[in-house]
């Protein structure tokens, strides 16, 4: 065990770091368990930024989907503070927590479940102001009153999180350090404590009756005027949408409020773990995958709004104008980006099989290389079929659905090939300036997550990208002077003021790009200097990979920020630019990473030799 004697410790051993046990200590449901609460976490983003996105919509600015956009959010900060680290302990088998993380998971954890619970009690208000006061209901739940109810509750769940926070870990934990849990929470850490708990127990419930029983209490009374004032309505239909907003928002108080209390009114009690596990993932994990679906399939204005094609505006679909020249020169374009489309494909599937059969190349550098690869292909797949098809018709019609879905996908896995390219900075650089810890870093779990955090960042940035779009009037003219849909000329043909929301994008992509092209060159200087310095037999190796890599980031780069950078106004070179970001990247990296690095090439031909091999032993 990793820990420290200290004079004031006594006879005690002071720990440094805890061990999650986890939901299972079975090895064969291990990867049973990873993978349902991956496609869980993965529901819970998917569908809590679906309502973000959603109910951005004008006819949804109200206070009742203001407060649920809060939830969203708070619904997925709580499963990103949780779930994450669980599936990492999942394929790990070094399941240990820092003190200082642990401390902090703890404070997240409170914080973001103690403001839910008062931002459930604020929503609940929120409906008693409406269904009991409707004359009122502008006037008492106006903009100020609902920004200051949100404050306030999390102002409250950060006072109660620091305080339960601190108190926690003024307690002394001498052993075990085993957490028989899948995070750090207070129940289970009170048992590990080898000091008198009972005062501690008792602030814990008073916190308890403070943050879950008060609040509960006031949705209940608050609920017992709505229902009698719903039985007053005398349209039916008034009724059954009343009850529609209601009901949804009582599952969700029921499952929220019953796990929270049943966990921490007796936080040292004898109940099974295992059943405070089940809780614990409740409200951690399944009521945050749970909101999306009970407030979007319970409620006939958000499945309105989710059902609706863009109804305030008069454009049902986009003409991509593509490459306007002559026939002779359209079946030659065709025939170039094609045989770029084929180069793509061939050479990025050679990087992907190379890496993958060559043990040689078994290292964090190659696997973030094969991920490049396969973004590359993706990314090609994308966008080629839609250019080729545009050059063999004068014009090529786009729905309006498909063309949200294509920025979508071309912004999320754009994304994510930007993050990628900075975990592969980041690589380089702990390779060269800490050779000797490097892989002890770099491990498999760090390069997992590494990966998978890229493509959240994506996915993140597409989904700010597109919540943005969709609320915009379009009116036309429907024609885009691109081969394929993207922001800046969609933007064009919205017909209001769109200059806040090219600010938005700006920052999230132009300036996103800018900033982090800035940090790799500085990154890149520093290991060039680093690399220079050395006198060692693999200079040339890392020289060799850190140009290939400049390279891959400036073609990258370079055309993004030209396109973003800048509040959207479409220029000629645009077109240029976007066939430069969307056709020759994706055919440059595999020259790059290939023709500039000796390892690689050494691996292609080991594999070409393996397979010419096989083939005459077959022949044979």
């Amino acid at each position: 065990m990793k820990a420290t004697e200290g004079p004031e410790a006594g006879n005690h051993t002071l720990m440094t770091k805890f061990v999650l046990s986890g939901l299972s200590n079975h090895p064969e449901l291990q990867n049973l368990l990873f993978s349902t609460f991956c496609f869980i976490y993965i529901t819970t983003i998917v569908g809590n930024l679906l309502i973000f996105v959603v109910t951005v919509h004008p006819s949804l600015h109200t206070p009742m989907y203001f407060f649920l956009r809060v939830l969203s959010f708070l619904d997925i900060s709580t499963a990103s503070i949780v779930v994450p680290r669980m599936l990492v302990n999942f394929l790990s088998e070094d399941r240990s927590i820092s003190y200082v993380g642990c401390a902090t998971q703890l404070y997240c954890v409170i914080f973001l479940a103690a403001s839910e619970c008062y931002i459930l009690a604020a929503m609940s208000y929120d409906r008693y102001v409406a269904i009991c006061n409707p004359l009122r209901y502008a006037i008492t739940m106006n903009s100020r009153v609902c920004l200051s109810l949100v404050l306030l509750s999390c102002c409250s769940g950060n006072v109660v999180s620091v305080v339960q926070t601190a108190w926690v870990f003024t307690l002394t934990f001498c052993g075990p350090r085993r957490i028989n849990y899948f995070f750090c929470d207070i129940p289970p850490l009170i048992v590990l404590s080898c000091t008198d708990t009972s005062s501690y127990e008792i602030q814990t419930i008073v916190a308890t009756v403070f943050v879950i029983i008060t609040p509960f209490c006031l949705i209940l009374v608050s609920y017992a005027c709505i229902i009698s004032s719903i039985l007053k309505i005398s349209s039916a239909e008034g009724r059954c949408k009343t009850f529609s907003t209601c009901s949804s928002h009582l599952i969700v108080v029921t499952l929220y409020y019953g796990s929270g209390t049943l966990t921490y009114l007796r936080p040292k009690s004898g109940n099974s773990q295992d059943i405070k596990k089940v809780l614990a993932l409740i409200y951690t994990a399944i009521i945050p995958t749970l909101n999306p679906l009970i407030y979007s399939l319970r409620n006939k204005e958000v499945k309105g709004v989710m059902e609706s094609q863009n109804v305030t505006s008069p454009v049902k679909e986009f003409v991509l104008v593509g490459f306007n020249q002559s026939p002779k020169i359209q079946q030659f374009l065709f025939m170039v980006f094609l045989i770029f489309y084929l180069m793509t494909c061939l050479g990025n599937i050679t990087i992907l099989t190379t890496v993958t059969t060559d043990c040689h190349l078994h290292t964090p550098v190659y696997f973030f290389l094969a991920n490049l690869a396969f973004i590359d292909v993706t990314s090609a797949s994308l966008n080629t079929p839609i250019l080729l098809s545009g050059l063999l018709s004068q014009n090529t019609t786009v729905p309006f659905k498909e063309c949200i879905f294509h920025i979508f996908f071309f912004h999320f896995i754009g994304g994510a090939h930007i993050f990628i390219l900075a975990v592969m900075a980041a690589d380089r650089y702990l390779a060269i300036q800490q050779p000797l810890q490097y892989l002890t870093i770099m491990n498999r779990e760090v390069c997992l997550g590494l990966v998978a955090g890229s493509w959240a960042g994506g996915f993140i940035h597409s989904a700010a990208q597109i919540s943005l779009l969709l609320p915009l009037p379009y009116c036309g003219p429907n024609t885009l002077d691109n081969f394929h849909c993207d922001v800046p000329q969609v933007l064009e043909v919205a017909c209001t003021d769109t200059y806040l929301a090219e600010l938005l994008m700006v920052s999230n992509g132009g300036l996103l790009l800018t900033v982090i092209f800035v940090l790799l060159l500085i990154s890149y200087t520093v290991i060039l200097v680093k690399i220079r310095k050395q006198v060692t037999q693999g200079k040339h190796k890392a020289l060799s990979i850190c140009t290939a890599q400049i390279m891959a980031i400036s073609i990258t780069f370079i055309p993004g920020i030209f396109i973003y950078a800048w509040p959207f106004k479409t220029f000629k070179l645009d077109k240029a630019a976007s066939v430069f970001f969307t056709e020759l990247v994706p055919v440059l990296n595999p020259m790059v990473y290939t023709l500039r690095n000796s390892e690689m090439k050494k691996a292609i031909r080991r594999l070409a030799s393996r397979v010419l091999l096989s083939g005459e032993t077959g022949t044979a």
